[in-house]
């Protein structure tokens, strides 16, 4: 008898791309930093998209597809956004996204096979008591997985899910633009009911 594997409680990561022109968002220049060691005067804009509105929209708009997909009839909006610029050497430290739902990364500028990846950690592998080594890794045995930036790649992932840029290889700077997602309006049900026009 062959076992059949039901692959339970999936924390989603989308992936898409972008067809459309935003090649205005190479015209920013305040960005956050992915590390402690960086000196001078720092400035970071946790609200960046508001500057591009056009690019905002566009961003959403994929976002509501996708959640219509997973049967989720709410609405959404973006929240915080901010730009992120790292150098050779550098890399981001592991972190998760509070009060957001949803977050995401949008890859706007040129990379090359030298640009950092994003790494996602599995949050089942904290909760288990044992290390077992697989003979291959794969969607139910691997611990954490990278994804290589490229131009108009759109990534949509849980905001639990620990993730960090990986080391820098390349020589030029690697720029991507970084947001979170929140539900809005009327979603819940019973006690746990929310509403955000509520006052």
């Amino acid at each position: 008898m062959v076992a059949s594997i039901l692959p339970l409680f999936p924390s989603n990561i989308i992936l898409l791309t972008i067809d459309k022109n935003t090649d205005q968002l190479k015209d920013n220049k305040i960005f956050h930093p992915t590390n402690n060691n960086v000196s001078g005067e720092i400035k970071t804009d946790f609200r960046s998209l508001e500057r591009f509105p056009r690019i905002k929209k566009i961003l959403l708009t994929e976002f509501n597809k996708v959640m219509k997909d997973m049967d989720y009839d709410c609405d959404f909006r973006i929240s915080t956004s901010w730009f992120v610029s790292i150098e050779k050497g550098q890399e981001g430290h592991p972190h998760i996204h509070k009060n957001s739902f949803y977050s995401g990364i949008y890859y706007y500028d040129e990379y090359d096979e030298d640009s950092a990846g994003i790494e996602f950690e599995s949050p089942i592998a904290t909760l288990s008591d044992f290390h077992l080594v697989p003979k291959n890794y794969n969607v139910s045995t691997s611990v954490s997985t990278a994804i290589k930036p490229q131009k108009n790649l759109l990534i949509f992932f849980p905001s639990y899910l620990r993730h960090k840029i990986q080391r820098h290889l390349g020589e030029t700077s690697r720029y991507s633009l970084a947001f979170n997602i929140v539900p809005t309006g009327q979603y819940g049900c019973g006690d746990s009911s929310f509403n955000s026009n509520w006052r």
